[in-house]
Formats: structure tokens, C-alpha cells, sequence
């Protein structure tokens, strides 16, 4: 986090493919795979909730087999992480203004000149400051936006399995599973939320105040 983004990057680079930085293209694989964890989340908690309504409440799935949730999951995937990687490529990845704005404390503290041609990295640029002291929108916020929505998408689906799931294993109508299922259940459930409350609270939280707290400063 510096006086004009944050910038990601690797300590050692200056790499090269066909005169594409290789250092830009490992921080976006990085960051695409290190957040499809909220993706496979997301995932897991609608197949909780499928799992725990068959039987008491109707759902187009609850017919599916397993290789019908395989085929789901690889679509939503590739979609998911088709406009998750086209946006970070596209609106946090250098350019000659993102370049020029990297500040002295990088070169000072790491040693590394962002500023060269053959260093790649990506970076969050909400707003720039103008030689005039006035602080001016970035371009860069139209793809932060749509990095957050999608995170945003992921969390809501999230908030209404997790709704949804205690509201069916608590109400009269799960009368129809037997008292050691429906224990089963819901400790299954809580091993879910704790399992999640870990990306939650050290990627997640963390990720959401870097992108926002910018914008907001």
C-alpha cells in the first residue's frame, strides 16, 4: 500500500515473454487462484443446502447425480474466472500512468524499479493525485468494482445458503429426518462455517479494506 495504490509484485523478475512482462503474469495467476476460494465456498454451500432440502422442499437439483454438480461447477468456473482474470488484466496490469506514478518508497525499500518496462506487477489505483494537489478518479475503479461485485456475489450466495440451510434443518418440516441426521447435519454445517470463518477473516476481510478503504480516503 503506497501514496498512490498498492501495488503487487514479485522481489526478484525482469523476465520476459515475448516482450511481456512475466512478473504481471504471476501476480494475476496468484491472485486468481489464491481468491477461488470464496468461489469453491460458494459452491459448497449450495451443494450443503441442496443436500440438506432433498426430501422436505422441491429444487431443480435434487435429482442431479454427481457428474451433473461436476459439469455445474466447471462451467461456473470458467466463467467466474474468465471475467475475473479479463478484468484484472485489463484494469490493474501496467501502463505507461500506472508506471509513472510508482513512488520512490518501492525502489527505496525493496530495491525494485517498477518503473522499468521488464518489471511486471498489478495494481489497485483508485484515485491519482494531480499536480494540483486535486484527487481525480482512476480508471482502474471500473475494474476494482467489478472485482468486488463478484466477491459481493459470492458472499451474498453465501449469506442465503447459510440462512436458508439453518431455517431447513430447525423447522418442523425436517421432522421427516431422524434426530441423528438431523444432528449429523448441522454438525456438518458448523464444521462448514468454521472452515469458512479462516479465508473469511485472513483473505477476505483483508482483500475487501484494501480495495475500498482507497476510495474512501
Amino acid at each position: 500500500m503506497t501514496s498512490t495504490g498498492f501495488y503487487f509484485f514479485p522481489r526478484h523478475g525482469k523476465n520476459m515473454i515475448a516482450d511481456y512482462p512475466v512478473d504481471t503474469i504471476l501476480t494475476i495467476i496468484f491472485i486468481v487462484v489464491y481468491y477461488q476460494t470464496f468461489l469453491a465456498l460458494a459452491y459448497h454451500y449450495v451443494f450443503r443446502l441442496i443436500t440438506v432440502s432433498r426430501g422436505i422442499s422441491f429444487s431443480f437439483a435434487n435429482q442431479w447425480m454427481p457428474r451433473d454438480w461436476i459439469l455445474l461447477g466447471i462451467v461456473v468456473y470458467v466463467l467466474y474466472f474468465t471475467v475475473f482474470i479479463s478484468t484484472v488484466a485489463i484494469g490493474l496490469t501496467p501502463t505507461e500512468e500506472t508506471r509513472a506514478l510508482v513512488p520512490q518508497e518501492i525502489f527505496d525499500i525493496y530495491g525494485v524499479d517498477l518503473r522499468d518496462v521488464n518489471r511486471g506487477f498489478t495494481v489497485s489505483v483508485v484515485k491519482r493525485l494531480l499536480p494540483t494537489g486535486e484527487k481525480v478518479w482512476h480508471s482502474s475503479i471500473i475494474s476494482i468494482l467489478v472485482v468486488l461485485c463478484m466477491f459481493g456475489g459470492t458472499s451474498l450466495v453465501i449469506i442465503v445458503c447459510i440462512w436458508k440451510t439453518m431455517a431447513i434443518i430447525r423447522s418442523s418440516s425436517a421432522g421427516r429426518l431422524t434426530e441423528k441426521t438431523r444432528k449429523m447435519q448441522m454438525d456438518l454445517f458448523k464444521a462448514l462455517l468454521i472452515q469458512s470463518a479462516i479465508p473469511v477473516i485472513f483473505s477476505y476481510i483483508p482483500l475487501s479494506t484494501l480495495l475500498i478503504f482507497p476510495s474512501i480516503t
